[in-house]
């Protein structure tokens, strides 16, 4: 009993909401599954493009279990349903299911379950994923490098990933591992120790295990989903990770069906001040602003590309910026986020 109590506890604090960190290594407390600002990198109504499961038939299959070896995890070759899941691209990855935890019935009902979301993830991933397990545990989801694998423990943690919203940033974290983690090599070391800060404590904890994948769903959300972060998530970020991030731009990686999203209103309001148009294409004027200040303006990467003064009477030209997300700063403390076409 007490041990199952003393299990429980240990996820409790692991899947806790994260807050920003004080802490001058590293952005936010825990990990970035568990801070609530990035639960909508990827969303329910994101297209998918799964096409189709096919049931092939049962065998043994080689699936890391954590919840094996006294809790410590060891590899195991349990009898599983196997399935081939497609999608729309021509990706293929296997599926099994352990059978001693599911009836064929349930086991395509779990197939049903998490290929939209699976469907949902960029073609980087979803090329790189070759295996899927679906296990049921009370136990942390996994991705493996080695066999480009991914584990899905079917238990109280998914249940909270459902409901929360926040399913499919815990594929993307998975998914990096299983397809990206070849990535460790001198070059990422370098642009990392260029930095100023990891992404997350957790990333902090295990530099060569975890760094990757706490930054790839991120670098995914200021590539293509920009529109989703708050202003002041996405500064932390580009200000804090702008060597990793160039590193993974670099990469031109495929991550269709993710199209960018810039945002769409006329206006972004900040408190009381209104920064149009936005998105905009000559020049930028602001609404509500009381007192001359001081301006500066940085690329998604933290890079300075335009400074000058500012009143409510004069506008800012940009037309000859590059097409993209940049960051309107006051007097080094409001930060407007603004999409140049």
């Amino acid at each position: 009993m007490f041990a199952k109590f003393y299990y429980i506890f240990l996820l409790f604090l692991c899947c806790s909401q994260t807050n920003f960190s004080q802490n001058s290594n590293y952005i936010y407390e825990s990990g970035t599954l568990w801070y609530g600002g990035f639960y909508d990198i990827l969303k329910s109504t994101d297209q998918s493009i799964f096409e189709s499961s096919s049931y092939n038939k049962v065998e043994s299959a080689l699936m890391w279990d954590r919840t094996a070896n006294n809790g410590n995890g060891a590899w195991t070759e349990p009898l599983s349903w196997i399935y081939d899941i497609r999608y729309r691209d021509n990706v293929i990855a296997e599926v099994r299911i352990r059978q001693r935890d599911y009836t064929k019935s349930q086991a395509d009902a779990a197939i049903i379950r998490y290929s939209h979301y699976l469907g949902r993830l960029p073609f980087v991933l979803r090329n790189g994923i070759k295996l899927i397990n679906i296990m049921k545990a009370d136990a942390n989801f996994g991705g493996n490098n080695w066999n480009n694998s991914i584990d899905i423990y079917e238990g109280s943690l998914s249940e909270r990933l459902l409901a929360e919203g926040n399913m499919e940033e815990m594929l993307l974290h998975e998914g990096t591992h299983a397809a990206l983690d070849y990535l460790y090599n001198d070059q990422w070391i370098t642009e990392r120790n260029k930095d100023t800060k990891f992404i997350s404590k957790y990333a902090y904890d295990n530099p060569n295990r975890e760094d990757i994948s706490e930054t790839f769903a991120i670098w995914l959300a200021l590539r293509n989903k920009e529109n989703r972060l708050s202003a002041d998530d996405y500064a932390l970020v580009t200000e804090g990770l702008k060597h990793r991030i160039a590193y993974l731009n670099a990469l031109n990686f495929d991550v269709h069906p993710i199209e960018a999203k810039s945002l769409s209103t006329e206006r972004f309001k900040n408190n009381k001040l209104l920064l149009y148009p936005n998105p905009v294409v000559d020049e930028l004027k602001m609404e509500g602003l009381q007192n001359t200040k001081a301006y500066l303006i940085y690329n998604a990467l933290g890079v300075k590309v335009l400074e000058g003064i500012l009143d409510e009477n004069k506008s800012i030209r940009v037309k000859q910026l590059a097409k993209g997300t940049y960051f309107l700063a006051l007097d080094s403390k409001e930060k407007i986020q603004f999409i140049k076409d």
